[in-house]
């Protein structure tokens, strides 16, 4: 079968470049391939074919670990980003009012300040208040960085989610399949069983004419040949004495003697 679809296959393509063109080849190729590839798989035994399932199981099962695993990376990158963003909020939160409160003391016309027990002039006021904006600054920029790092990661981390639910849901259906397959192939061998078991048992264990029989019929038909020959030599005609003593009708010896020697031949 499997030779003749190949060569079905080669003749396919000389005619597929004669009438349909090389354009239409690849396709007439591809068409061939295919069936070539469900033959291969239809003569291959059912051991082996659920063996190869178990094998693509098997890998299946590696690839979700492994998902599951960069998943987790994944969230926590996520997690740390959630961190980040806070950490970078909370200092430029702390930046603000310290900011402020640097707007309350310059707004007043005062050229000293007291700050936390000490005194600050008001060129260092200004001067510090100037650097605190663009620290803020940058710390609210950082902030929003993270924030929007961690809504992406975590809408990918949503993703992968799902996608791992569905390989696992995926995975737990074609185990399910297996498990049906091989309890249908192990149902068929056990009817084939059966049905060979039962025409063994409608079968007559002699046959309709097994060697048995026939020499059965040779010694009968033997024994028979030699019962009419036994008879025949028991038979009363051929006795010369009677021995049991009945009477028969013999005719009298000198009657025949006497007619048979009157009667002399001619000379």
């Amino acid at each position: 079968m499997l030779k003749k679809i190949i060569v079905l296959s080669l003749v396919s393509a000389a005619l597929g470049a004669a009438v349909l063109g090389p354009s239409n080849v690849f396709t007439s190729l591809r068409a061939s391939a295919n069936l070539f590839q469900e033959e291969l798989e239809r003569a291959k035994p059912d051991l082996q074919q659920l063996a190869e399932i178990r094998v693509h199981l098997h890998d299946l099962d590696g690839r979700i670990h492994d998902y599951a695993d960069r998943l987790a990376e994944l969230q926590g990158r996520v997690d740390a980003a959630h961190r980040k963003s806070a950490e970078f909020k909370s200092a430029a939160g702390r930046e603000r009012r310290y900011l402020e409160r640097a707007q309350e003391h310059l707004a007043r016309p005062d050229e000293t300040f007291t700050v936390a027990g000490r005194t600050y002039t008001r060129a260092t006021l200004n001067a510090d208040a100037l650097t605190r904006v663009n620290r803020c600054r940058e710390l609210e920029r950082q902030a929003g960085f993270f924030k929007d790092l961690a809504q992406k990661l975590t809408h990918s981390a949503t993703q992968g989610k799902t996608i791992l639910a569905r390989a696992k849901t995926t995975r737990q259906q074609n185990t399910i399949k297996l498990r049906a397959l091989e309890a249908r192939l192990a149902n068929a061998k056990l009817l084939q069983e059966v049905v060979a078991l039962t025409d063994g048992v409608r079968t007559d264990p002699l046959g309709p004419r097994t060697e048995l029989e026939r020499k059965f019929e040779r010694l009968s038909r033997k024994a028979a040949s030699l019962e009419r020959r036994a008879g025949n030599l028991h038979s009363d005609d051929a006795a010369l004495v009677d021995w049991d003593g009945r009477e028969t009708d013999q005719p009298d010896a000198r009657d025949v003697l006497h007619s048979f020697l009157s009667n002399k031949p001619n000379r």
